[in-house]
């Protein structure tokens, strides 16, 4: 009978005036990453063509049945529909506010956004010649179009800095390896599960596991973490309920490493796996630095290893398990 919990520790950053511990996660990167929307040669508040233009007119089939004909109009509004009732309502300030609602979050100051938003708007009328009219009855376009934008724009700020984050030699002394996560029997992450014994797996925490399939190359994966001495425990980490799963964060968002296990000596086993064909994604090395980043930051309680059918080195994925767990052996 196993353990009935087992705690992880994440990323936290202490703030230097409260004390305060901070979760680093994509929003604490694009903040360090000084993602400010007042900085117009950062983050210019403008929509290329490419980035939103207003759809064509369409035509829709009208039929009068007490005519007895039938004609095709246009489906855009007359100008001269546009009342100064209806002008009244959704003026340029309201639409700069129906947005500023739609488009809010706490990592941008309100009047900083719908001054973002304000200098957006107009450079569409004046500047691409658009009708407000147009602009407010696709608003939701120029929604989905503006988020877009500032997502893009949050990644670079983000990206920006991790990248040089990671590059430091040092880490920063407010840097935090802190227990904030455990796995617990009484909350299974899988919706769908097969018995872990039916797999061959004595040493699962949970008695079930998640549909990992009796053969490929995480599978193959699982086998030989199951079969180290030196593992107490292990879990497959995967979402969907990502509540009950360990996370760590990169610039785009979090990501949930493969597996995790405790070791009988007390520290903590990271495994990311992946096939030859994600191994030099960007994306995916970022990962494998952020991984890199947690390990570093357990001053030794936490190991993380980046998983592949062999290695840069000619290791097999036995030889890259032992080598993460006895740093100081020749595998």
């Amino acid at each position: 009978m196993g353990p009935d919990s087992f705690s992880v520790s994440s990323l936290f950053s202490r703030d230097e005036c409260s004390g305060e511990l901070i979760p680093v996660d994509s929003g604490w990167f694009a903040c360090k990453g000084r993602f400010d929307l007042s900085d117009e040669s950062r983050f210019p508040a403008r929509l290329s063509e490419a980035e939103f233009s207003i759809p064509g007119e369409s035509k829709v089939t009208v039929i009068d049945l007490v005519r007895d004909k039938v004609t095709t109009e246009s489906s855009r509004y007359g100008k001269e529909l546009f009342t100064a009732e209806f002008a009244g309502e959704f003026f340029l300030n309201g639409l700069i506010f129906w947005l500023d609602r739609r488009l809010a979050r706490n990592d941008v100051a309100q009047l900083v956004l719908q001054d973002f938003l304000s200098r957006l708007i107009r450079r569409l009328i004046d500047e691409r010649n658009m009708h407000l009219g147009d602009l407010i009855l696709n608003k939701y376009l120029l929604e989905e179009k503006i988020r877009s934008k500032l997502d893009a724009y949050r990644l670079a700020a983000a990206s920006s800095w991790l990248q040089n984050f990671l590059d430091l030699p040092e880490l920063k002394a407010d840097l935090v390896w802190e227990t904030d996560f455990s796995f617990s029997k009484d909350r299974c992450p899988y919706p769908r599960a097969e018995s872990a014994e039916l797999y061959g797996f004595s040493k699962h925490f949970f008695s079930v596991v998640d549909d990992l399939g009796h053969r490929g190359e995480e599978y193959d994966c699982a086998r030989e973490i199951d079969s180290l001495d030196e593992v107490e425990t292990w879990v497959r980490n995967v979402p969907p309920r990502h509540q009950w799963c360990f996370r760590l964060p990169t610039s785009r968002d979090d990501f949930y490493p493969d597996f995790v296990a405790r070791l009988k000596d007390g520290r903590v086993l990271v495994i990311e796996y992946k096939g030859a064909h994600l191994a030099s994604d960007p994306a995916e090395l970022e990962k494998r630095r952020v991984g890199q980043l947690w390990a570093r930051a357990s001053k030794g309680k936490g190991l993380f290893v980046w998983a592949m059918r062999r290695d840069e080195v000619g290791r097999d994925l036995r030889g890259q398990l032992m080598a993460a767990l006895n740093p100081k052996m020749e595998i």
